[in-house]
């Protein structure tokens, strides 16, 4: 449901994520092609000419099944074929283009100029937290190379044009969200992925960036990073994606970096590793 006793309620009303939560369930939900929790029903305010207020949905937690699973490279990979068959199956969707399926790029209103002037409000005070500790680090954890700082605030200066980019074609649906806390692993060893709330248009590899970046330690990262981007390049050709080349998946895994993981680190919203700087 909508709380307003939730800790997140005002970051949730700004970014719109009830609405895009329950815009998943009611009219998207029935259509992916990946395990998601079946809308049994939404809840409607009269008062409010019955908009959803809420949405009851299936329980997951069944036996067998495991919440915020530990995943092995096996499950890594299970999850990541799942992402590709879901971005396969709405690679240029013309609904998706169009906005029919009423979901938004990137550079729409919903986060243009927004989410830039969040960045540009933030950037000062993550520079000025992470230059305190040094270059070696101090009792809080390890410091940033000096030339993180000049990426980081090139990345903040063209926020909008990393945000273009991401919702130009070839482009697809996103979960926006994938970690291991927002799913589950299925008995059968079948991801289900939970807490549609940062669905967007954009680039597939979008969710791959953060479900890494947000669910392993730097050092695992970097050994997933290129098992899991050829795992996915593979899984999309074999989902019918040909004219995508691994050249391509590269040069949108940065711009990946550069977005989402990147908003995230603001003091004011939530907290991951500062690996995109």
């Amino acid at each position: 449901i909508a709380s307003p006793q939730s800790n997140d309620h005002d970051v949730a009303m700004k970014l719109r994520l009830y609405e895009r939560e329950w815009h998943f369930y009611e009219e998207l939900s029935g259509r992916v092609p990946v395990r998601v929790p079946t809308l049994l029903g939404s809840v409607k305010d009269e008062a409010t000419g019955l908009i959803t207020e809420g949405v009851l949905l299936e329980d997951l937690e069944v036996p067998g099944a495991v919440l915020c699973p530990k995943l092995d490279d096996d499950g890594v990979l299970k999850t990541v074929s799942a992402m590709a068959r879901q971005h396969a199956m709405f690679w240029n969707m013309p609904e998706l283009s169009s906005g029919a399926l009423g979901i938004k790029p990137h550079n729409s209103p919903w986060y243009q100029p927004g989410w830039g002037e969040d960045v540009a409000g933030y950037w000062p005070r993550f520079e000025a937290k992470w230059r305190s500790r040094g270059v070696d680090g101090d009792a809080a954890g390890a410091g940033l190379p000096l030339e993180a700082y000049a990426a980081g605030k090139r990345i903040a200066d063209s926020f909008a044009w990393v945000q273009n980019e991401l919702s130009s074609k070839p482009h697809t649906f996103n979960h926006g969200d994938v970690k291991p806390p927002n799913m589950f692993m299925m008995p059968g060893n079948v991801p289900a992925f939970i807490d549609w709330q940062y669905t967007a248009v954009g680039k597939g590899c979008q969710d791959l960036v953060f479900f890494l970046i947000e669910g392993y330690e730097v050092a695992e990262c970097r050994r997933l990073e290129a098992l899991v981007m050829s795992h996915y390049h593979a899984c999309l050709v074999h989902n019918g994606i040909l004219d995508y080349s691994l050249e391509d998946l590269k040069r949108d895994w940065k711009l990946a970096c550069m977005h989402f993981p990147f908003y995230v680190r603001a003091p004011t919203h939530r907290h991951i590793a500062p690996l995109a700087c």
